[in-house]
């Protein structure tokens, strides 16, 4: 395109052609003819270059020195990102302007380019900082270019695409200082008749130290004693490994919402938190991840390698998308609009991806917005028809049309104003948008000429494409959380099945005294508790113990047990409830949540499973409390 330098001096010059033209002056008409004739080589030169250029064009991203493709982050940490794009191409442009597309999960620093050349000698490099906010997976759609020529007269708004994907871990404490728990030293009785002290008898080798008279003969370590040729003596740990399991909720409610903000956000913070402490402590763990279709079993292990394998399996679990739910279109189009729009500019350029015409724009004059303008023109016309026929002077007369056309101006952009606060959208301009998104969707998943029509008019159809381009690009919308009969969509109560059936594998596998953490979201399921108290019940039977967590959601405050469910004053405060409804909205969700919690605790309290609430760290407080509860009834009494 050309820029407001050229189009001036474009348009000066042929204006100088023209006056040559009509004053008939040779020697300036061969002059603008020349300058013009340059004019247009440097477009075609410049046109020339960037093809050429863009052709040979490669990009090299790095994270922390690593290639992006094989690189590994952390969640609520800066990660130093290197771009290099670099062309085989000796033309090269003259000057570039780069600029890195920000991830939509994560906060940068300064990412644009000093404007420079770009050749076969001078590759563009891009250095910035990049802090994301929750794990899963970060999507890097490409680098955009702003191309210029040596006057900047033509300048063009190029793309590269270079997807490129990198795991995000959640975070951890890294709180390797010491055990949680304070080690006990067990007691044993051996032949003679006093009594010792030792580290322990477990199974687990703690260290290696020099014998001591007295020392059991079967914990002197032989081969060692052997090679230095003095007896050595082998400490065992003094505590019995907890083994713990925990069944975390992969399913689509608690993955839906912002990221970072989500129920499977204070999840993850509350299993690694204890999964990381169980470490410290050489404690076994393991975990389930179950959602609607099925889970996957990690079977308890100890050491950092099996923690990182257990935020591995989390990220994954994050990163996938939410299945396409029943959505409006209308909530869709101006996302992917958007998105596209950047990330995809020579589809959606009007040469190829033409809007609707002119004429399409009739039925704007039927909506209400038509009518309006259409009332205020003609009361305009109308009232500077009158006005002008006064037998007045010349000034008031204008005065008074200046006045009307004002005044009219006034009351239609009010109105606007007034409809724009609250949510109202140009229906022609979303159908425009919406048939250049058809038609992108269509040539992305190859359905061919009929599938833009399809797409144009069948709503299921267009917002599935729709949900799937934003979930493949990782691109966050709005989506509704129930139905037209108030009923909630991610419900998926077939998530409490695969529950019950891992947590009965679990119990069969298991050894005595073991610890089963549930981390689910059950508040939106009050008629699907049986078959998950059912394998609570045969867990405890086996002498187990279970503690319940269920995630609260971000923003509602937690229940008290001394706060009641509805306030005595819920009559008095109803108008004021019906005057906002997204406070009404709010306060019936903190009332459903309470009761549900209410519920569910009243079920639990007799078998002696206790109801955490993933909030804050009193989940974490309360699993390992119950661990340590569990490692000191598993120690022999001293005799």
């Amino acid at each position: 395109m050309i820029t407001a330098r050229g189009f001036w001096l474009l348009l000066t010059l042929f204006a100088v052609f023209v006056l040559a033209v009509l004053l008939r002056q040779t020697i300036l008409l061969l002059v603008a003819l020349s300058a013009l004739v340059w004019f247009a080589s440097e477009w075609v030169l410049f046109l020339l270059r960037v093809e050429w250029t863009l052709a040979h064009a490669v990009i090299d991203r790095q994270l922390e020195g690593r290639p992006a493709s094989r690189a590994t982050i952390w969640c609520d940490r800066w990660t130093e990102v290197v771009l290099r794009v670099r062309t085989e191409s000796h033309l090269g442009i003259p000057f570039v302007e780069a600029s890195d597309r920000e991830p939509t999960m994560g906060h940068t620093t300064e990412i644009a380019h000093r404007p420079d050349g770009w050749d076969a000698n001078r590759p563009i490099r891009v250095r910035y900082g990049l802090r994301l906010s929750s794990p899963g997976r970060v999507r890097f759609e490409g680098v955009l270019l702003y191309l210029f020529d040596h006057q900047r007269f033509f300048a063009q708004k190029r793309f590269l695409h270079e997807p490129m994907e990198a795991t995000v871990l959640p975070p951890l404490s890294g709180d390797r200082g010491g055990p949680s728990a304070t080690k006990r030293f067990n007691q044993l009785p051996i032949r003679g008749v006093h009594r010792h002290r030792r580290p322990g008898t477990g199974s687990e080798l703690l260290d290696l130290r020099d014998y001591v008279p007295g020392d059991p003969p079967k914990c002197i370590a032989w081969k060692v004693s052997a090679r230095r040729d003095r007896l050595i003596t082998k400490e065992y740990e003094s505590e019995v490994p907890v083994r713990c399991t925990l069944f975390v909720d992969a399913s689509d409610s608690v993955r839906i919402g912002p990221p970072g903000r989500n129920l499977l956000s204070s999840a993850v913070r509350i299993v690694l938190a204890v999964a990381e402490r169980c470490i410290v402590n050489r404690d076994p763990i393991g975990m389930c991840l179950f959602d609607e279709r099925g889970g996957r079993v990690y079977r308890p292990a100890s050491g950092d390698r099996h923690l990182y394998t257990l935020a591995g399996a989390i990220a994954r679990t994050a990163a996938q998308p939410v299945q396409p739910s029943q959505c409006p279109p209308d909530r869709l189009i101006l996302p992917a609009h958007e998105f596209a729009r950047d990330v995809y500019p020579e589809l959606m350029d009007q040469s190829v991806n033409r809007p609707a015409p002119w004429f399409s724009r009739l039925p704007f004059l039927t909506s209400l917005r038509g009518l309006t303008l259409l009332v205020v023109v003609l009361a305009g016309l109308v009232s500077i028809y009158l006005v002008i026929n006064l037998n007045v002077s010349f000034l008031i007369k204008a005065a008074a049309c200046f006045l009307v056309i004002a005044t009219s101006f006034l009351i239609f952009r009010g109105f606007m104003h007034r409809r724009r606060r609250a949510g109202y959208r140009t229906p022609w301009r979303l159908r425009t948008k919406r048939k250049q998104l058809a038609s992108l969707f269509a040539v992305r998943e190859g359905l061919g000429p009929g599938g833009i029509p399809l797409l144009e008019e069948d709503n299921d159809a267009f917002s599935a494409a729709a949900q799937r381009f934003l979930n493949e690009h990782r691109v966050p919308y709005r989506r509704p959380y129930y139905g037209t009969h108030g009923k909630y969509l991610f419900s998926s109560p077939s998530k409490l099945e695969w529950l019950r059936k891992y947590l009965l594998r679990a119990v069969a596998m298991a050894h005595d005294n073991e610890l089963f953490v549930i981390v689910v979201d059950l508040l939106e399921l009050p008629a699907d508790w049986k078959p998950v108290i059912q394998a609570i019940k045969v867990a405890l039977s086996r002498h187990h113990q279970v503690i319940l967590i269920c995630p609260w959601p971000v923003g509602l405050p937690a229940p008290d047990e001394d706060e009641e469910i509805m306030p005595a004053h819920a009559a008095r405060t109803a108008d004021r409830y019906a005057q906002d409804p997204v406070r009404a909205i709010r306060r019936l969700d903190m009332v459903r949540y309470r009761r549900a919690h209410a519920e569910l605790r009243e079920l639990l309290s007799p078998l002696g499973v206790p109801l955490v609430l993933g909030s804050g760290s009193q989940a974490v407080g309360a699993v390992l409390a119950r661990i340590e509860r569990l490692r000191s009834a598993q120690i022999p009494s001293h005799h």
